[in-house]
């Protein structure tokens, strides 16, 4: 059981166990063929059973899955196709009794990757007037 409070350790990552996880193709809970949360909670015993100690999670937000789910519309809520928010705070509490639990951090889209975009000579489409993307499928 991880205990942050009680035992603060800023180099916890040294002897981590850390597991790199896609809701989307662990486990199944209601027979769509997808991976969802419900199904990632009910397999929590077998991550403990390999010692994981942190998970991490790869993107699982609302996204038109163009780019494996890294090309996100919504910041604030789950891929319908994983469950719902309350699922996923489900998992969470759960997780959390076992690892340390934390996700990909996506900044493709912002300024700071615009300006490093440019920097290296990348058309990222502001000059036609084009969105600040680039769509993946070219």
């Amino acid at each position: 059981m991880i205990d942050d409070e009680l035992h603060p350790d800023p180099l916890w990552y040294k002897d981590a166990i850390i597991y790199e996880l896609h809701v989307r193709a662990f486990q199944d809970s209601n027979g769509d063929g997808m991976g969802d949360f419900k199904g990632l909670t009910t397999r929590l015993d077998y991550l403990e059973d390999l010692w994981v100690t942190a998970l991490w999670l790869l993107p699982f937000y609302p996204s038109p899955w163009r780019d494996d789910g890294y090309d996100i519309a919504d910041y604030t809520s789950v891929h319908p196709a994983y469950g719902h928010t309350r699922d996923f705070r489900e998992f969470l509490a759960e997780a959390h009794k076992l690892a340390r639990a934390s996700q990909d951090r996506i900044t493709a889209a912002t300024q700071e990757y615009q300006g490093i975009a440019e920097q290296y000579g990348y058309d990222t489409g502001r000059a036609t007037g084009m969105p600040d993307f680039r769509d993946v499928r070219d």
